[in-house]
């Protein structure tokens, strides 16, 4: 961080021969690493290893002493019906670690750099004392050299050991797991390479209640330790601007000049710098001298592969507007042939990770650098089951107007493109985006039942937004864009994170990024919202208008509805799709509901600064609380309170509570909004005699 050097880690600055080398006359070591190691397998790099059957050594040499190093914990390999939405590639722990000498051992310890302060504030020795390291490990030195230093971690990793995070307290306890077994538990690879080392193991544990299907009442999973050196040369920070949305590390100034220890926030993107300098402020675009490259992994179905290339590149586009072209890249894995050496598992590569799995979801993790935000890599998980909730989505919302739609053997173009936009959506997390709820609501709600304004503009201002499909076009309207896709608000994110600014320019830099947000936050277009009590925030939603949207989506669910039955079952099938999407279908109904329940009591939510053209909270108004109050007295109580018959086939035979839930007090102590809409629906006429 340009003005703060990070204190922590060690009383070094006032202890130094607690850890320096001279303390050589407890060792009495005799023989040299050369001797310890001969019958050993060697690999030079970073951290030269020596790995033999259930034996690893690693050589610490004394320039890696006292280094910033990152170790990312991941799975390789996975037990079934364990945890939903952890799989094989999945992170379990981010840690900054150091290695360094204390007399005849070798101790790991563990960094924090969320404390800083400026090294010549007095401060700062205030801040080193009071963030102690906690101590991992500490390992006996082997050999008798005093540059390098051999020690001996294989119990190490052939342990649960502090830090790896690989069973969480609750499944300790949801499956009764113990500890993990040294008789089964081993050390498997080991890769070393220049800036970084790769071990992969297996970890078996006792399990008293193991998950479904298991009758061996034993876990085994096989995880992958990536230690990396990171860059000397920091990436320069980026704070955050909570009007523009970012991921982000919290950092606490002790030498701030407010009378408090003050909160700051830099955001973590990828770093990205011209090799044309001169070219790119001349305005030229100009490639990165280090573009992101994601790998797609070789498990993934080669039919989806090129839809997973697009998601990726998409956003080759959107990096333009921050000056940069072929800022991202989609390849595919290299062959062992090709690369003996490349792992997914490896630190160094990104990738897209295809999982078979029964989970219907994907993510888009990353790993950045705790000093400066920087993302040094991340891999994106699909799962495979989340084809099923695209496909009875997009027939449940768009089907009433989009002939495509009206089947479970959705074409696979029209699959693709759904997948396509995941994954971009997914990338963007990985390049730093959170969500964007507030961008649904931009767009003028008839605007969305234009061909050329959807095809266009999209159905809402970015791809982080949970605006999947176009839900409000009726039947009739023609050349629909029906798929979300990427927008102006992740042009406008992606040039305010990424535009690059030399250390000469640091006032340019200051002045271009507020000034960027001050002209552009209190545009609907570019504004951005994550919830709360905002009408305006709500995920699923689209348009500017809930009443407006959730009345035609309504319409649009009751031929939905009517036509389910051909649309999902053919003559000789079992009624199981049916009964899947009809009850999907309430899911529909009641989200269009919720968003109209929302404007009764709602705050409008701007994050905007002082000087700026707005007001912050205000109050939904009074005729638009008065409009939700009859939509939901046309079309809450008709539909729950009354079925109706067009909607629910059999209606009269059903009990109201649970037509929209299965188990309607279970619900509600989960979530008792809707309690009150029904109150509110119940009591119509004295709340519109209060208002």
């Amino acid at each position: 961080m340009r003005i703060f050097t990070c204190i922590l880690f060690t009383i070094l600055l006032n202890n130094k021969f607690i850890f320096s080398q001279t303390n050589d006359l407890n060792i009495d070591q005799s023989k040299s690493i050369d001797s310890l190691t001969k019958d050993i397998d060697q690999q030079k790099g970073m951290i030269t290893s020596y790995f033999k059957k259930d034996k690893l050594l690693f050589e610490i040499d004394k320039n890696i002493l006292e280094k910033d190093l990152l170790m990312v914990t991941r799975f390789v390999q996975f037990p079934a019906n364990y945890q939903a939405y952890q799989n094989a590639g999945s992170k379990t722990s981010e840690q900054l670690i150091h290695f360094i000498k204390k007399g005849d051992r070798i101790l790991l310890l563990e960094k924090s750099y969320i404390n800083i302060a400026n090294i010549k504030d007095p401060i700062s020795l205030s801040v080193t004392q009071n963030n102690f390291p906690p101590i991992l490990a500490a390992f006996e030195i082997k050999n008798i050299e005093r540059d390098r230093f051999l020690i001996d971690v294989s119990n190490y990793f052939n342990a649960d050991s502090p830090g790896f995070n690989i069973i969480g307290s609750s499944q300790k306890k949801e499956f009764g797991i113990g500890g993990a077994d040294a008789k089964r538990s081993f050390i498997d690879e080991v890769k070393s390479f220049p800036e970084n080392i790769e071990i992969k193991h297996t970890l078996t544990y006792k399990s008293n209640k193991p998950p479904r299907d298991n009758n061996s009442k034993t876990l085994s999973f096989q995880v992958n330790h990536s230690i990396i050196l990171l860059p000397e040369n920091q990436m320069a920070v980026r704070y955050l601007d909570k009007r523009i949305g970012w991921f982000n590390l919290k950092k606490i100034n002790y030498s701030s000049k407010a009378l408090k220890s003050d909160e700051v926030r830099i955001i973590k993107r990828w770093r990205l710098e011209p090799k044309d300098k001169e070219a790119y402020f001349k305005g030229e675009l100009v490639e990165p001298i280090k573009p992101i490259v994601y790998y797609i992994d070789p498990a993934t179905p080669n039919k989806w592969k090129p839809y997973f290339k697009k998601g990726i590149e998409d956003w080759a586009r959107v990096f333009e507007k921050a000056g940069f072209k072929n800022a991202i890249v989609a390849k595919d894995t290299p062959s062992k042939e090709e690369n003996p050496n490349f792992s997914l598992e490896d630190v160094r590569y990104s990738s897209v990770r295809y999982v078979a799995t029964t989970t219907r979801n994907a993510t888009g993790p990353s790993v950045a650098d705790p000093r400066s935000g920087e993302i040094i890599e991340s891999d994106i998980i699909w799962y495979h089951n989340h084809f099923r909730s695209y496909r009875n989505r997009y027939l449940l919302e768009t089907a009433a107007a989009n002939p495509l739609a009206r089947t479970l053997e959705t074409p696979e173009e029209e699959i693709g493109k759904m997948m396509r936009r995941v994954i971009s959506h997914e990338i963007g997390h990985a390049l730093g985006l959170p969500h964007n709820m507030k961008a649904s609501s931009a767009y003028p709600v008839d605007s969305l039942r234009s061909g050329s304004f959807t095809k266009k503009m999209g159905i809402a201002t970015t791809i982080m937004d949970y605006a999947r499909y176009n839900y409000v076009a009726q039947p009739g309207d023609k050349d629909i864009n029906f798929i979300r896709q990427l927008g102006p608000y992740d042009d406008y994110a992606i040039e305010w994170g990424y535009r690059y600014f030399d250390k000469e320019t640091l006032e340019t830099e200051k002045v271009f990024l507020k000034d960027f947000i001050n002209k552009k936050s209190m545009n609907p277009i570019y504004m951005y919202g994550s919830g709360g009590n905002d009408p305006n925030t709500q995920t699923e939603n689209i348009g500017d208008d809930p009443i407006k949207a959730s009345g035609y989506g309504l319409k649009n669910l009751k031929i939905v509805a009517k036509n389910l039955d051909k649309w999902t079952t053919k003559k000789g099938q079992s009624f199981e799709n049916l009964s899947e999407l009809y009850n999907e279908m309430i899911g529909v109904y009641r989200r269009y509901i919720y968003h109209v329940i929302k404007l009764i009591g709602g705050i409008n939510e701007t994050i905007m600064v002082k000087g700026q053209d707005n007001i912050p909270y205000k109050n939904v108004n009074i005729t638009s609380q008065k409009k939700a109050l009859d939509f939901l007295d046309d079309n809450l109580i008709s539909a729950i309170v009354t079925p109706d018959k067009d909607i629910i086939p059999n209606a009269e035979t059903l009990n109201p509570a649970y037509i929209v839930f299965d188990n309607y007090e279970v619900i509600l102590k989960w979530n008792r909004s809707l309690r009150f809409a029904l109150a509110v629906c119940t009591l119509k006429n004295e709340i519109k005699n209060v208002l």
